[in-house]
């Protein structure tokens, strides 16, 4: 059994001394529970949560548990967002979005790499899947379009506030209004996944900073739940942290059906 386990870090990647102050409380409900997840991929895990802080996994079947230092965010009920960094492989981080109620998945795995030109240099891998043993019900969990037009506000501290704009399947926009960025914008690749009415998953990995995260969006609450790996350009340090804050809806831009072409460009 490996025995290292590796301290939650509170470190921003420079994103600034305050930015984690929204972040949701660590939860304490899935201490003593096991979870066994079957990913449409083909690999399974098995998760044993020994209390708030502590657990042990392994690939199910496997000889070699593993101890680490993992933190949960209760999203709602029965619904969390699950993130740990490998204590023997600082380079990576797992995380999950678990309904315990539907018994439906989101894994999220993130291995730093280096940074070349302008490409992401966090490689995220994200795959669905199911609680094992575990009777399926209500609607899938799904890529959505649900959020496309879609322009909010989150506010990671007093010092900390920034804007996306939900572009398309592939793609968001982000926009620093307040903080260690300011007056940074990019646009990045990502995913996104309706988890429930008015609580969805967005995936991504930075071309400006080196970082890939999940990030569970509740429109219903104004509220986001995230983890992040990532390496912090000041000290080189990689570094896994769990962040969140309080939103708001700025505006929804509605697409006409079908698109059509200008007046100008008619034929």
């Amino acid at each position: 059994m490996n025995e290292q386990v590796m301290p939650q870090s509170d470190n921003a990647l420079g994103l600034g001394a305050n930015f984690t102050a929204n972040k949701a409380e660590r939860s304490a409900e899935l201490a003593g529970r096991k979870i066994d997840l079957e990913l449409s991929n083909g690999q399974d895990f098995s998760f044993e949560f020994v209390d708030a802080e502590k657990m042990r996994w392994s690939s199910r079947g496997a000889a070699v548990k593993r101890d680490e230092t993992y933190e949960a965010q209760r999203v709602a009920d029965d619904l969390f967002l699950i993130a740990f960094q490998h204590a023997d492989d600082l380079r990576t981080s797992m995380s999950f979005v678990a309904d315990l109620r539907s018994g439906e998945v989101v894994f999220i795995q993130n291995v730093v790499g280096e940074k070349i030109g302008n490409e992401p240099a966090v490689i995220q891998t994200v795959t669905l899947g199911r609680v094992a043993d575990q009777a399926l019900q209500g609607e899938k969990i799904a890529q959505t379009s649900d959020l496309f037009g879609r322009r909010a506000m989150w506010i990671y501290s007093e010092d900390d506030v920034y804007e996306h704009i939900y572009l398309n399947a592939e793609w968001y926009a982000w926009h620093c209004l307040k903080g260690e960025e300011y007056p940074k914008a990019d646009i990045d690749p990502c995913q996104m996944f309706r988890l429930r009415e008015d609580i969805y998953l967005l995936t991504f990995s930075e071309k400006v900073m080196v970082m890939a995260a999940g990030m569970v969006l509740d429109f219903s609450g104004l509220r986001s739940y995230c983890a992040a790996l990532g390496r912090d350009p000041a000290t080189n340090e990689i570094t896994h942290f769990t962040f969140g804050a309080y939103g708001m809806i700025l505006s929804q831009t509605n697409y006409p059906e079908p698109l059509v072409k200008p007046a100008a460009l008619a034929p």
